[in-house]
Parts: C-alpha cells; sequence; structure tokens
C-alpha cells in the first residue's frame, strides 16, 4: 500500500475545503445531484502506458507498484519494467542472472529506495538502488523460495512473504527470510499462504489453504477467525481466500478464489451484496485486488474488470481504455494508488491509470450491451437529448442507443436498410416529438415506442450519404453529399438544393442549424444563409487570423445560439449576430495536427464552449474571458472529439460525442477551482560518464553538485518528469550556461531527452534542465546541476606562475638576439616585400579553399565538415538514401607525441590525411573533429559496404609507412560506425558513432565496432 502525506491545517480551513469538495464531488457511483440518473452509465477513462502502434506493447500485467522515489514498477510474464519518468528500463533473465523465468508476481517498494520482488520460480530478489542489482534474498541455509504470493509490510520496518512453502518474514538488518511457525490447530492443504496482512492493531492474519487464522499483539499462536455468522464462518474455514486488505476502520477485507467478499470486524462478518457466494456479479471469479478510496473498497475480479463496494453494495465500474474500449471482460491482477491519487491497474488489457474520482468532467459509456468492447472502435457519432432528457447516441453500423438518465436502463435501436450499414450521423427532433436520423437515407422513430414509423427508411428520401439534420415546426431539413432537401413531418419532400444555383458554394452540407427564419448551413466550402421564403442562399464569410484559406472554410462545427450564430473550423471558432454580414474570429485553433475546432455548445447562462478535436475545451464568459480544460480537469488527452455540435439538458449538463463514447460536463464545472499544478520537475534518469552508467543512487538531483574525473570526455545524461498524465502534451529543452546562448530542443514522449556534452573546458557550469506543457502557456518547471571539470597539475595556478617568469626570461633573451640580427634582417627586408608581394596574391587566391581546410591534415576542418554534414541531411530529408557516418581515432596517439614529439604526431596527421584523400571518394566526406578524431561520412554506402570501405582503409592504415626523423612510426585507429537516419538529428547521429567508437576502444582499439550491433 502507497500511503501518500497530507499536510496539517487549522480545523477551520479543513472544514471549508470539505466543505467545497463535498459540493463539488463526482465519483463514478454518484454523479452530480443535478442528474444522479446518469451515474447508471458513467465510466473511467484509463490512461494506458507502454503503447505501441498496435495497441500495448506489454499486454500481461501481472503486477504494478510506485516505489519511494515515484517511479513506476510492472511485473509481467518474463520479466520487470520500470518506468522513470519517459524512460522505460526493463529487467529480463537474459539481462538478471538472479531471475530464473522473470514471472513477476510482486513488488513491495523499501523506503531507501529498493523494492522487493516476488517472483514465480525466482523467489524473493532485492533490487538495489545503490547499484541498480538483482540480489537473492534466502533463507539462512541459502535457499531460495519459489511462487511467491504477497509480500506485506510488517510494522517494525520487515515484511511478510506469503509463499507456497508457507509464511515468511524479511530481516530488513539481515536481509534474510526466517520461516513463520504457523503451529495451526487443524492441517491445511498444503504450506501455501495466499496471502498476509498486518492491520493497524498489530493483529497478523494470514489466508492458508484453505481457512483464514489470526495472531494478536503479544500472542505466539495462530487461531482459526470465528465469526457469529454461522454461513460465512462455514466459508471462511472452508473456501480458498486469495486476497485480504485492511480499512481504515480496522476491518478485514476477505477475498475468496470463488465465492466473494467478506468484510470482518471483530466477530462481526458481513458479505458484500453483490458479490456474495458464487453467483454474485463476479460470477464464481477470483478477487485479485482492493484499494479503499473514499469511503468506498474497489475491488478487481478476475474477468469481471473492477467494482466498487459502498456500504456493502456492489456496482461495476466501466473503464475505457485506449485500445479497448468499455470495462467489460477483462483481467485485472493488481490495483495501487499512486502518490497522485491516481489509480494504477495491471491487467490482461496492459497497465493503465485512471482518476477514481472525476469531478466536472465525466465520461458514459457507450458500447454496446453484450458485445465485445474492443470490436466497437467508434463510439458515439452525434447527440441528441430530446424533451424527455432522455439521451439519444448515433453508433456505428445503423445503431442508436438512447439513454434514459430517470429509470437508468439502455436501449438499443437497430435501423432498417439502407442505413443499418453505415454510422448514424446525424438526429433530430421535431415538433410532435418525433426523432429523425439520418446516415446513407433518414428514418423516423417513433418516441414512446423506439420504433421505426413504418419499420423502413423514408421512401421518398434518395439513398445517399446525409449529414446533417435540422428541425423547425412544420419542417425538417436534411443535408448530405449532394445539397439540401426540405421535408415535411410525413417524409414527403417538399423542395431540394442540389446545385450551386440557389446560392450554395458547394453541395457537400456538414451541418446545418435553424436561426428564426432562416436556416444557417455549413458546407465544405464556407458557411451560408439560407432564407427559407425564398429559397436562396447567400454566402457568410467567417473571421481568420491567415485569410481565406480552405481550412478557414471548412465547417465543422455550428451552432445557433440564443443571439449570435457560432462557426467552427479548421482555423478557429467565429461569431456574429444573425444579421452581420461577417462572424468575427473569437479563438483561434491550437497549432499542429488535428488540433482544429471539432465542436460548440452553449451554457444556460449563454457561455460558450468550444472543444478542440484532438485537444482540450474552451469556455467563454460573458465578458470574454477563455478558460481552458484539459488533462488535469479530467479530459483524456487522446479523446478525439467528433465534429458535432453539444447538446444541452434541463438540469444544464453538455454533452458531445467522442471516440471512446459520451463527455458530460456538469454544470458545477465553471465553479471548480483550477486543479493545482502538475509537479513536471526534470529529473535526471541516466547518467554515462564516458560509456559508464552511473548507479541510481548517485544520479544528481535539483541545485546538486557533480564533480567530474579530469580523465572524462563525454557526459550524456537523460532526463524526464516523474508524471505519467498527458506526457504527450510536454516539450523538453536544456541548456549549459556559459557555453549555449540558447535553450536546445530535446526530444519527449516516447524518445527520452538526451544531453550530450563531449571535452568540456575546465571550469564551473550549471547545466539546466527544462520542461514546458501545451496545458500550462508560459509555465516552465527548471532543474539546475552544477558541474565541475577540475584542472590538471599544468592547468594548477603555480605552474602557469612558473611559465610566466620562464616566458618572460625567454623573451629577454630573443630581444637580445633579435637586435643582433636586426640589420641583417634590414638588408633583404625590401626584397621579402617584393617576394611577399607576389606571395600575398597567390595566398588571396588560396584564402577561401583555406578557410574549410585543416591546415595539418589538408583535410575539411570542423566547421566545413559539419556544414557539409548539414547538407547532405537536409538532402536525405527530401531525397532517401544510405549514408554512414564513422568517427575515426588514430590509437595512442599522445604516446607518439611523447616519443617522437609533437613534430612527429604532425607527421603522422599528414600522413593520414593523405592516405584520406587517396582512398575516399569524391562525393565522401573526410574533416578533422578534432585533436586525433576524424569524421568520415561515406556517401551512398550502407553498414555492409561501409564495414568493407573502413577494413580497407585500416589495412592501408597500418601498412602505411610514416617516416620520421629516420624513425618509422606504426599507426592504428579505432573506428565507430552508424547508419545515418533522416528522421534523427545530426547530434543522434554523431551520438550513435561516438558511443560505437568507445566500445570500439573499449575492448581494445584498432578494431571498428558498429552501432546496434553486437561486435
Amino acid at each position: 500500500m502507497m500511503h501518500g502525506r497530507v499536510a496539517a491545517g487549522s480545523c477551520r480551513a479543513v472544514s471549508v475545503v470539505l466543505a467545497a469538495l463535498m459540493l463539488l464531488w463526482c465519483a463514478p457511483l454518484a454523479l452530480a445531484g443535478s442528474a444522479p440518473g446518469w451515474q447508471a452509465f458513467a465510466a473511467l477513462r484509463g490512461h494506458t502506458v507502454l503503447t505501441g502502434d498496435n495497441g500495448p506493447a506489454v499486454r500481461n500485467a501481472y503486477s504494478v507498484a510506485q516505489d519511494s522515489r515515484g517511479r513506476i514498477w510492472i511485473g509481467t510474464n518474463d520479466g520487470a519494467i520500470r518506468l522513470d519518468g519517459d524512460l522505460v528500463q526493463r529487467y529480463e533473465p537474459a539481462q538478471v542472472p538472479a531471475m530464473a523465468t522473470g514471472f513477476t508476481r510482486v513488488f513491495h517498494p523499501l523506503d531507501n529506495g529498493d523494492v522487493l520482488i516476488g517472483g514465480d520460480r525466482e523467489g524473493v530478489l532485492r533490487w538495489q538502488l545503490a547499484d541498480d542489482r538483482f540480489v537473492p534474498v534466502t533463507l539462512g541455509d541459502g535457499r531460495r523460495l519459489n511462487r511467491i504470493n504477497a509480500i506485506e509490510p510488517a510494522r517494525d520496518g520487515g515484511a511478510w512473504v506469503a509463499a507456497e512453502q508457507g509464511l515468511f518474514y524479511w530481516d530488513a538488518g539481515s536481509n534474510l527470510l526466517q520461516p513463520v511457525d504457523l503451529d495451526l490447530p487443524r492441517p491445511v492443504d498444503g504450506e501455501r499462504i495466499f496471502d498476509v496482512e498486518q492491520t493497524a492493531d498489530g493483529t497478523l492474519w494470514v489466508a492458508a489453504a484453505p481457512g483464514l487464522y489470526q495472531r494478536g499483539p503479544g500472542q505466539r499462536q495462530f487461531q482459526p477467525v470465528q465469526v457469529d455468522h454461522p454461513g460465512l464462518q462455514q466459508r471462511l474455514d472452508s473456501e480458498l481466500i486469495w486476497q485480504l486488505a485492511g480499512d481504515a476502520q480496522g476491518g478485514l477485507w476477505v477475498g475468496f478464489i470463488q465465492h466473494g467478499v467478506v468484510r470482518i470486524q471483530g466477530r462481526y462478518a458481513q458479505a458484500a451484496q453483490g458479490l456474495d457466494g458464487r453467483e454474485g456479479l463476479h460470477a464464481g471469479n477470483t478477487i485479485r485486488a482492493f484499494v479503499p478510496i473514499a469511503g468506498q473498497m474497489w475491488v478487481a475480479v478476475d474477468g469481471r474488470g473492477l467494482m466498487a463496494i459502498e456500504q456493502m453494495r456492489t456496482r461495476p465500474l466501466a473503464v475505457n481504455l485506449s485500445q479497448f474500449l468499455g470495462g467489460r471482460n477483462f483481467h485485472p491482477s493488481q490495483m495501487i494508488r499512486a502518490r497522485d491519487g491516481r489509480i494504477w491497474v495491471a491487467s490482461d488489457r496492459g497497465v493503465f491509470h485512471l482518476d477514481p474520482e472525476p469531478a466536472g468532467i465525466v465520461e458514459l459509456d457507450a458500447s454496446l450491451p453484450g458485445e465485445h468492447a474492443h470490436q466497437q472502435p467508434d463510439m458515439a457519432r452525434t447527440l441528441h437529448i430530446d424533451r424527455r432528457g432522455r439521451l439519444w447516441i448515433g453508433n456505428f453500423d445503423g445503431v442508436v442507443q438512447v439513454l434514459d438518465p430517470h429509470s437508468g436502463q439502455r436501449h438499443v435501436i437497430r435501423l432498417p436498410s439502407p442505413l443499418d450499414g453505415t454510422d448514424v450521423v446525424a438526429i433530430a427532433e421535431d415538433s410532435t416529438g418525433q426523432i429523425w436520423v439520418a446516415s446513407n437515407g433518414v428514418a423516423v422513430i417513433d418516441p414512446d415506442s423506439l420504433r421505426v414509423r413504418g419499420g423502413s427508411a423514408l421512401a421518398q428520401v434518395p439513398v445517399q450519404r446525409y449529414l446533417a439534420l435540422a428541425a423547425q415546426g412544420q419542417r425538417v431539413w436534411v443535408g448530405g453529399r449532394e445539397g439540401i432537401i426540405e421535408l415535411d413531418l410525413q417524409g414527403r419532400v417538399l423542395r431540394r438544393m442540389l446545385d450551386h444555383h440557389h446560392g450554395l458554394r458547394s453541395n457537400r452540407v456538414l451541418n446545418l442549424a435553424v436561426h428564426a427564419d432562416a436556416l444557417w448551413v455549413g458546407t465544405g466550402e464556407g458557411l451560408h444563409r439560407l432564407d427559407l421564403d425564398t429559397w436562396q442562399a447567400r454566402h457568410v464569410p467567417v473571421g481568420s487570423a491567415r485569410g481565406d484559406l480552405p481550412a478557414n472554410r471548412y465547417i465543422v462545427a455550428l451552432l445557433a445560439g440564443r443571439e449570435q450564430i457560432h462557426a467552427g473550423t479548421l482555423e478557429g471558432v467565429s461569431s456574429g449576430l444573425p444579421a452581420d454580414a461577417r462572424l468575427q474570429l473569437l479563438l483561434p485553433a491550437m497549432p499542429g495536427p488535428g488540433r482544429g475546432i471539432a465542436n460548440l455548445g452553449e451554457d444556460p447562462a449563454g457561455g460558450l464552449w468550444a472543444g478542440i478535436r484532438d485537444g482540450d475545451l474552451y469556455h467563454r464568459d460573458l465578458q470574454g474571458h477563455w478558460r481552458q480544460f484539459g488533462a488535469r480537469h479530467g479530459l483524456h488527452p487522446r479523446t478525439r472529439l467528433r465534429a458535432d455540435k453539444m447538446v444541452r439538458s434541463a438540469d444544464g449538463s453538455l454533452f458531445m460525442a467522442a471516440g471512446s463514447g459520451v463527455i458530460m460536463l456538469q454544470p458545477g464545472l465553471l465553479q471548480l477551482p483550477e486543479p493545482a499544478l502538475p509537479d513536471l520537475q526534470p529529473h535526471v534518469v541516466s547518467m554515462h560518464l564516458d560509456g559508464h552508467p552511473l548507479p541510481p543512487s548517485q544520479l544528481p538531483g535539483d541545485g546538486q553538485r557533480l564533480q567530474l574525473a579530469r580523465d572524462v570526455e563525454r557526459v550524456a545524461l537523460s532526463f524526464s518528469a516523474m508524471d505519467y498524465l498527458a506526457p504527450q502534451r510536454r516539450q523538453y529543452s536544456y541548456r549549459l550556461e556559459g557555453l549555449d546562448s540558447r535553450w536546445i530542443s530535446a526530444s519527449g514522449h516516447n524518445q527520452v531527452p538526451l544531453v550530450l556534452y563531449s571535452r568540456l573546458p575546465v571550469g564551473q557550469y550549471t547545466l539546466l534542465l527544462r520542461t514546458t506543457s501545451d496545458e500550462y502557456p508560459g509555465k516552465e518547471w527548471i532543474t539546475r546541476l552544477q558541474l565541475e571539470v577540475p584542472p590538471a597539475w599544468y592547468q594548477q595556478w603555480w605552474v602557469q606562475l612558473l611559465a610566466l617568469l620562464l616566458f618572460l626570461l625567454a623573451v629577454a633573451g630573443a630581444v637580445q638576439w633579435r637586435l643582433r640580427t636586426a640589420r641583417r634582417r634590414e638588408r633583404r627586408l625590401q626584397q621579402r616585400v617584393l617576394d611577399s608581394t607576389a606571395e600575398l596574391r597567390q595566398a588571396n587566391a588560396r584564402l577561401a579553399q583555406l578557410v574549410g581546410e585543416d591546415a595539418l591534415t589538408g583535410l575539411d576542418n570542423r566547421r566545413r565538415g559539419f556544414e557539409r554534414l548539414a547538407e547532405l541531411h537536409t538532402w536525405r530529408q527530401r531525397m532517401r538514401g544510405s549514408d554512414c557516418v564513422v568517427l575515426m581515432d588514430l590509437d595512442h596517439f599522445k604516446r607518439i607525441n611523447d616519443r617522437y614529439g609533437h613534430l612527429g604526431g604532425d607527421a603522422v596527421l599528414r600522413e593520414v590525411g593523405q592516405l584520406l584523400r587517396s582512398q575516399l571518394r569524391a562525393i565522401d566526406i573526410a574533416a578533422r573533429y578534432g585533436g586525433e578524431e576524424l569524421l568520415l561520412v561515406l556517401v551512398d554506402a550502407d553498414l555492409a559496404q561501409g564495414r568493407h570501405t573502413i577494413a580497407r582503409l585500416a589495412d592501408a592504415l597500418r601498412q602505411m609507412p610514416v617516416l620520421y626523423d629516420g624513425q618509422s612510426i606504426h599507426v592504428d585507429a579505432s573506428f565507430g560506425l552508424a547508419a545515418s537516419d533522416p528522421d534523427q538529428p545530426i547530434e543522434q547521429w554523431l551520438a550513435r558513432a561516438d558511443a560505437a567508437l568507445y566500445r570500439a576502444k573499449h575492448r581494445g582499439r584498432g578494431r571498428l565496432c558498429v552501432d546496434g550491433h553486437d561486435d
């Protein structure tokens, strides 16, 4: 169990806060008092983590936990996964020798950052924060347990371990397991212990096979639990118990393998209504986990999903996931409540987290009863609230659902042909209460019987794709891809507008709205006002920040408010009076793909709501102030809102269609205070010095100083916010003060932000790591790390002072020598002036060449090499191809300088430069990267060709004679090879090649290592 810390305050302040929360409280079991009937359809939206392109990357998660540093641990059938914010650390048997099969059944985080892990065959392992290592936890004789069922905290800081071999106590001081002699008064079926729980009063409870036993404080022997209910006593004595959990009132919750849930308080026992025996909502399936939440007990039931028990009455909880919609027929195995209050669930559908107490924004389940939820990819297409307060939902395949908040019932209507094969995208109600629906045709539904009038679609309406409906008085208008048709209430066609002659700029009608004596028509080519008397349309321009663009002419949402007309486009929201010649732009849409306006709605006070298609909700009050609502308010960041109007019930609740269901905005949403700012402080999650990783316990934090060793050349670190809500809305950047003049953007979600610096000069630096978010414009979270590069001995002050004195003596001697040679040089001066003039002309001719050439090697210098590499990167983004980036480092070059002097080293560099110019092609890039490091780019060469070229080059290098001062100098080099990737920045190419070069040098030098290959 993870417990958050609650700051103490005055009783008066607490009372005020509690009173406010009670007024605004909204939980899955009881929504706002203004619309109590919607509780029957409420769903919880799960945020799936570790998702791939085709669904969750982890399907069968078995356990989940959060450690003391906020990291999330996930157990699977073949290893453990740790989420350090955006960084995913995987531990598998192939990497962890202590793991047998990797089947991770349970986690137990410790206060010092370590984690106890219970496996299926590996017994108990302890992950040590100090060195990122897994250590087996054994019995005193070295034996290891198997199949760990539970690890629960003991009051003295140790832990109780329930295993197949019995009950054990883990001593934190000795790191050993000690058998606990149960000394049960009657035999049990083997030594298996399914669960153990120590409640607040010190009582130790044990679920054996079968039976429930307890040992009070100070007692030495376990006794069978005795209750006053004979039937429940029999169940406790004879049935298998899988799960135990204590609550704040001192009660014990017992979850059976087949017989539901029982709560015990002293000798009083009570079975939860709905989870009693084998015939309850759990249908005889195993109770897998308990989590207490706000006076309720949440239960994870194998094969039945999540349920909540309040006052011993059970209610199933609908859960909508990112990849699977609906909450039925999935297998949760463990639940925890994280420190931020969110619930994390491990299941056969991966790992997801959700808000257990959504306030203000609620999601209604629109999946069809009795069908697998993952077979229903698009839930709600359009909505309508009828005069009885029922919510009508247009689904796919000609299905209409009717949600009645008064009875809590859901009705499903299947439309006849030709409406049965397409999505229902428009619903309207006429003056008599009849419900009109449209897709490939038009049908009318009787509001009392909920049957299609006449049993079929309206015969007079042509079969085509319709997209919009509107009704007023005795008329109904339907719009689609071929214009507008006007019908009477019997379904007879009165008028048509099927071409451009009546003033429409496009026959593709997207939406309709009636205001007074005019029909407002939104098309793919703009907004029109259709006069119902003359049957003529007039184009009404909408405002735009960028002129009359196609995106601004595409009317995706249309709302006829009480006084104004509102139009939503891919450019934003525009509004105006019906008589205006133009609608004025009120809210520009957020930049980026999928950020156009999706729907519009009006609250009872006249305020305007605007939904962004793949983003947030915005509200504009009567004073013109906008307020943003996003993930922190309960709106799932991956919610895709449908291009349709919002509908409003009599109590003021607003409903909008979404891909996962129906989003409901409760009337009290605008009175809710702004949620507290999330903690998006960046944390260093990994750090490598010259390729060597630092243990997690040594990673620096905000304000800490890290002194680098003198010989460290490369510093690489990854950082991330330790927050798991809406990671795709965050941006990361960094800056090294004194070196970087601007913030450098780092990659974000699914690609951990990386910082890489090489050969930092001596000095003290401040590295700034920054997090920003689309949800909080102008807000930033910054972590400051102090880095120090100490000087070498020859960089000490006294050495530099001594060198200065020697320099002054040398200067004095040079002055004397220059006086003696001045006259002799004067005689030569005139001739040298003439020669220098000629040389100057030649030098000017070569100046352009020398600017980009390294004077020693004759190769491109670093700047020119990077310019050519940037040109290649830009070209590859337009024209794909294969290139190889190579970092080449001359081995033991310092020894050459020490033995032959720097002139000998210069001779080696000149010969190497000449060799590269002769061996490489003209299109290839060869540049001096720095010191003895060279940058090579093999253009139009894949990895195999790159290997061959480097092998040929290495052989030529070894056979190349370098003669200096009568001696032959042997030259060899190490190479790091990486394939280019146009979708990555140049820095990432160099970082991968640099890592490969480091492996080559680490493995003995004189070799080639390739990025991503085990060389």
